[in-house]
């Protein structure tokens, strides 16, 4: 029953939030913006304290958390109080950059007031805007889950349920140690900040339920923290009125795109939780640079919750803060500067302001370009082949609709405006000029033949389309507000209507008109049934069909703590590490293969003959064996383990537990 969730889920929303809301109110911002940008600094500062924990030898849990939660907080209260006394110099007449006073009056651009306390009718449409989006992300979730306790069926989630159970087992959830897939205990670097909420959360709880809280926090991040990112943004871009953030909270979930594509493909929890944060970094963004015409952060306050969030980017997935450095940075960075160039070109000449705006550009873009091209996967793991003819992914690109995603025909039409809308004002420019970058990012992936050019412009994100098809709702859903907005404030200057135009009414019809017509469109449910069925543990599962899921539950009530099992990984038997605790000899695929488990993978069958085999199992404790046969194997992949054939006939092997294809076998051959 999804009831049983409901307290992972609120716990994982309580750690996405408190934390990060109470970092922004020491660095300045007010309650309501502390709380949208929460999960930017809640997410830092897990990552950060799991490896400040490992670093002192303390287990990952609630004690490191709070910690470093102080630490942080404490930071960004400092960096904000320095940043402010810092001033801006500044020719006579030069404006200061984003909208701040000129320099002859000394006041700093950093210490510049932020916007006004939001009003108590924009706090409650604030919270009717998440609310909105939260509401049919959840369901939508639950819809695509299937069951709490079903989980993805693909390659990388027999990653990330190990590493969450890794982290349980060993109290170590740093990035620069994570061991799951090493063999002699040595540990590596990969970006955990998904996995450090997942453990944080169950460890709080007392629970050892990997996938319950797996699914917890992917409820929570396609709801809350994408709601609060897409409110924040489109405040920022246009304005804080009733209308822009209801129409933000019913078009935020509108596009099939995001979050289907990521939750049923991969499945790539960090790009997720990564992809749900980037709204918020590209706000922050703008706020500073001064594009849009809604409220101002105050600078100090939006550059120190900036910084702390690409922390915390960088540590769910690297490819994130790229895509905000070296993409949307690039974009905005080379807008802000602009206007210096043309001064320069037509004028000749600039005041020290000016020439300082541009070397800050280029400085900018020079490191981003040397960022972009070095924070990559080698070329030999970029394997991403084009899917698409340039024709099938530019029309997908328009109808935001990347690699078979269904169109979301109110949602495209309505991003499509608005781009043209953004293209033709200078404020909202910006924008349409990420978006369009995404979208030649996701040509460049979808259409692109194989070799540099490929290599060179979407390697960072393994050259795959999924990865990058599912970036452009980010774009796509403030375009479609900015068309939404337009349109309603258009008809309401016109004729009678503009009797109606302050009513509290105009906003409550907005929501009612677009979400029947998005949520309610049969496509939705298509791409709910493709998530669905990636999920389903059934008799045809890639992953664990039912038989094994069976066996799987009952091996854990009769292998003995300790005591560890021989498995495949390819064929989804090693899943009873993550599902049960139980220790397996090979957690996922790849491992990094020993002499020992090639004994085990080559000549298992030859127990009684091969007195190797036998030295192996005693010295790992690992007299239990999951043969879930040879059938194809995750990702139509099949890879040669000879020493499992014909294990029913082979003698050694006593047969404990069977359900179909797949059995237990308890290793008797070897005393």
């Amino acid at each position: 029953m999804w009831i049983e969730v409901v307290p992972f889920a609120l716990m994982t929303l309580g750690i996405l939030v408190i934390p990060g809301t109470l970092i922004g109110l020491a660095s300045g911002l007010q309650l309501r913006a502390a709380i949208l940008f929460s999960p930017l600094g809640s997410v830092a500062t897990a990552a950060m304290a799991a490896i400040a924990a490992n670093l002192l030898g303390i287990g990952w849990g609630l004690l490191p958390m709070l910690v470093m939660t102080a630490i942080v907080t404490g930071a960004g209260f400092g960096a904000t109080k320095l940043l402010t006394k810092i001033s801006w110099l500044s020719a006579p007449g030069e404006d200061a950059p984003f909208g701040a006073t000129k320099l002859l009056t000394k006041i700093s651009w950093l210490s510049a007031p932020g916007e006004d306390a939001p009003t108590r009718t924009t706090v409650w449409w604030t919270v009717a805007g998440v609310g909105v989006t939260a509401v049919i992300m959840v369901v939508r979730g639950i819809q695509m889950i299937g069951s709490p306790d079903w989980f993805s069926q693909t390659y990388d989630n027999v990653y990330h349920l190990s590493a969450v159970r890794w982290i349980l087992d060993t109290g170590n959830g740093s990035s620069l140690k994570m061991g799951v897939t090493s063999t002699d205990g040595s540990g590596y670097f990969y970006p955990s900040a998904w996995h450090d909420v997942v453990s944080l959360c169950l460890r709080t709880m007392g629970s050892d339920d990997v996938v319950t809280g797996t699914n917890g926090l992917v409820l929570v991040a396609i709801s809350v923290v994408w709601a609060f990112g897409c409110i924040a943004l489109a405040v920022t871009l246009f304005r804080d009125e009733p209308l822009v953030l209801a129409a933000t909270g019913a078009l935020a979930p509108a596009f099939a795109a995001f979050p289907h594509m990521l939750v049923g493909y991969g499945v790539l929890y960090p790009n997720l939780l990564g992809l749900c944060l980037l709204p918020s970094l590209l706000a922050l963004m703008t706020s500073l640079l001064g594009f849009g015409t809604g409220p101002r952060i105050q600078p100090a306050a939006a550059l120190t919750t900036a910084v702390i969030g690409m922390i915390g980017a960088g540590l769910v997935h690297p490819n994130v803060a790229l895509t905000v450095i070296s993409v949307v940075g690039i974009v905005a960075i080379a807008a802000w500067a602009a206007p210096q160039v043309r001064e320069l070109i037509d004028v000749g000449r600039l005041a020290p302001l000016g020439w300082l705006r541009i070397g800050f550009a280029v400085v900018w873009i020079a490191a981003a370009i040397g960022l972009f091209l070095v924070i990559r996967p080698v070329r030999e793991v970029a394997t991403w082949g084009p899917q698409r003819s340039m024709l099938d992914a530019m029309i997908e690109s328009v109808t935001i609709s990347p690699m078979d995603a269904t169109i979301p025909l109110l949602g495209s039409g309505l991003a499509l405006i608005g781009l043209v809308i953004a293209w033709r004002s200078p404020k909202y420019k910006v924008i349409a000029l990420i978006h369009l970058l995404l979208v030649f990012l996701w040509l460049v992936a979808g259409a692109q033949l194989q070799g540099a050019m490929r290599y060179l412009f979407v390697g960072p994100w393994y050259n795959d389309n999924y990865r990058l098809g599912a970036m452009l709702p980010v774009t796509a859903v403030p375009l479609a507000v900015l068309a939404v907005v337009t349109v309603v404030q258009w008809l309401l200057g016109w004729g009678r209507l503009q009797r109606v135009a302050t009513s509290v009414w105009v906003p409550v019809v907005v929501v009612g008109l677009i979400v029947p017509a998005t949520q309610l469109d049969p496509n939705q449910a298509k791409m709910v049934e493709w998530v669905r069925d990636r999920y389903e543990i059934a008799d045809d599962s890639p992953l664990v069909t039912a038989d094994e899921y069976q066996v799987i539950m009952n091996a854990a009530q009769v292998i003995p703590e300790g005591e560890q099992v021989v498995v495949n990984p390819w064929n989804g038997s090693s899943m009873i590490y993550p599902l049960t605790g139980v220790q397996v000899l090979e957690k996922h695929i790849p491992s990094s293969s020993t002499p020992e488990q090639r004994v085990i993978t080559q000549d298992l069958n030859e127990i009684t003959t091969n007195p190797k085999v036998c030295e192996v199992l005693r010295a790992r404790r690992a007299m239990w064996v999951l043969d879930f046969g040879q059938r194809q194997m995750i990702n139509n992949t099949r890879i040669n383990y000879p020493g499992w054939r014909n294990l029913a006939s082979t003698p050694g092997f006593e047969l404990v537990d069977r359900h179909g294809d797949a059995s237990l076998y308890r290793v008797v051959a070897c005393g």
